[in-house]
């Protein structure tokens, strides 16, 4: 019988109930008992490594979106390189051409005039042209409760929650 479709909880409720039975089981079929444990032992080692290979799984997936998430963020800043090279090198056409549009077909390139503030040196700015951003985060200090929680304190809207976390060797 194949572990794939058998959920742990019921091969070791199996397994245990072969367990149980060893003390009641009569000698002649006790060959037949030791065998059969032998079958759900292997049976439970299989589905243990089944679903550590799932976890395993997960964990690769998630490096691979990862790793895919910083691809696409270097191809958007090449994207943009590119495009910025290219507009600038539109703009100097235009501009050679005495500011003479570039028409196509289906498309008309052209330059418009604006103005933008450079900064050259921060420092030297008026003080009445700076501004002053404050931006305030918070965030619970969760080590700093567990400490105080462990040490015997009460602090209102926490709880220290013992668990069990999974290890995968």
């Amino acid at each position: 019988m194949s572990t794939a479709l058998t959920p742990l909880w019921q091969i070791e409720a199996e397994l245990e109930a072969l367990l149980n039975s060893i003390e009641t089981c009569p000698d002649e079929l006790q060959p037949e008992l030791q065998a059969r444990i032998a079958e759900y032992l292997a049976r439970e080692a299989a589905k243990v490594d089944q679903t550590a290979h799932v976890l395993a799984a997960l964990d690769y997936e998630q490096k691979a979106a990862g790793d895919e998430m910083a691809r696409l963020a270097e191809r958007k800043r090449a994207a943009k390189a590119s495009q910025d090279r290219l507009e600038g090198y539109l703009c100097r056409i235009i501009a050679a051409r005495g500011g003479k549009k570039l028409v196509g077909n289906t498309n008309t390139l052209s330059t418009r005039a604006s103005d933008a503030v450079v900064i050259v040196n921060e420092t030297a700015i008026p003080a009445s042209y700076i501004v002053e951003e404050v931006i305030t985060t918070k965030r619970v200090d969760k080590a700093g409760i567990k400490k105080a929680l462990k040490a015997g304190a009460e602090v209102p809207g926490a709880d220290l929650e013992y668990r069990d976390n999974l290890v995968r060797k």
